[in-house]
């Protein structure tokens, strides 16, 4: 998308918005350490353990790590912590996952303004617009991200805002660069936010039921982003599935093998789910190997 001189306002006027948090004060935010808590955690007890989850212990008797938000927010805020080389502690790329979250939204919302087939100019008036919106409730805005500390809440809204727009413009013009671009982004908002998931759910069937009665639609390529989107509930991603014990996989479960086959169980799903929706026809699924259920690697 081509950049405009409100979309450039947009971003400047966020990041100004923000200048309050930089510095080495702690993240602000009544329930920001019941999300800074888990982003340590998963650092310190499941990445050595090569887990995606686990029994979060240090609130109480412990409760499941995902339970109530999923994992995306944390794991940007490892990734931060990653690419840094460790010159950013947790806390530091906590805080910048929160303000990075919070100044892709008018990006985000541009996005999708385009998507619905507005121009530049007003795709970037919808920017700033976005910057207005602040509630307590759905943590979107300052007052829900800084405020209350719902700051998973305005990730899942930057990501609600792509795949909306994604699905846009993959029903207006299938391709399979669109269809991965589509999962992907359906695929973030459910490791994400679920709310905002459903959410979602509710405006896709609007918008795409209108599409429908209006230009008609191509349903192959959506169905296939969708499935694409959900690959992580397949087995493969059924490593999401918490352990009994922290560090202790349930025996046969896919917590218990190796990472690799992982990956590669994921890609080999998604290579499928890119050839139905460009062909229109499903390729051969190889067989299972002798002596492995399901084909799954050893």
């Amino acid at each position: 998308m081509a950049s405009s001189p409100g979309l450039l306002v947009a971003v400047m006027l966020a990041l100004w918005l923000t200048t309050s948090l930089w510095g080495r004060e702690p993240p602000s935010g009544d329930d920001t350490m019941a999300h800074l808590v888990p982003a340590q955690f998963t650092l310190d007890e499941l990445v050595p353990h090569a887990q995606l989850d686990g029994w979060q212990s240090r609130f109480g008797l412990g409760y499941q790590q995902f339970l109530f938000y999923g994992p995306g927010f944390t794991w940007l805020v490892v990734l931060l912590h990653w690419l840094s080389l460790g010159l950013l502690s947790v806390a530091g790329a906590f805080k910048v996952a929160a303000i990075v979250s919070f100044v892709a939204l008018p990006l985000s919302v541009a996005y999708l303004a385009v998507s619905f087939g507005l121009g530049r100019q007003a795709a970037g008036l919808a920017a700033i617009l976005v910057l207005c919106v602040s509630s307590p409730f759905g943590g979107i805005g300052l007052e829900g991200t800084f405020g209350i500390g719902l700051i998973p809440n305005q990730l899942g809204a930057v990501l609600t805002c792509l795949a909306l727009g994604a699905m846009l413009r993959l029903v207006a013009d299938p391709g399979p660069r669109r269809v991965v671009m589509a999962g992907v982004a359906l695929a973030a908002v459910f490791v994400t936010h679920a709310i905002s998931a459903v959410i979602l759910a509710v405006l896709l069937a609007i918008i795409l039921l209108t599409f429908l009665g209006t230009e008609g639609w191509q349903a192959q390529p959506f169905l296939a982003s969708s499935r694409f989107a959900t690959v992580w509930r397949s087995p493969p991603m059924a490593l999401l599935a918490v352990a009994p014990r922290q560090g202790q996989p349930t025996p046969g479960s896919l917590l218990s093998t190796p990472v690799a086959a992982q990956a590669r169980l994921v890609r080999a799903e998604a290579q499928h789910l890119i050839i139905e929706a460009t062909t229109g026809d499903p390729p051969p699924r190889p067989s299972p190997s002798p002596g492995r259920p399901n084909g799954t690697p050893e």
